[in-house]
């Protein structure tokens, strides 16, 4: 269950980060 939280915690930073990056670019 850990583990999967830890998981859960990265995917929404990756997807904050992909956000960030697409708000940048335009």
């Amino acid at each position: 269950m850990k583990e999967n939280k830890k998981s859960l915690i990265y995917t929404i930073r990756e997807t904050k980060k992909e956000k960030k990056r697409k708000s940048s670019k335009n």
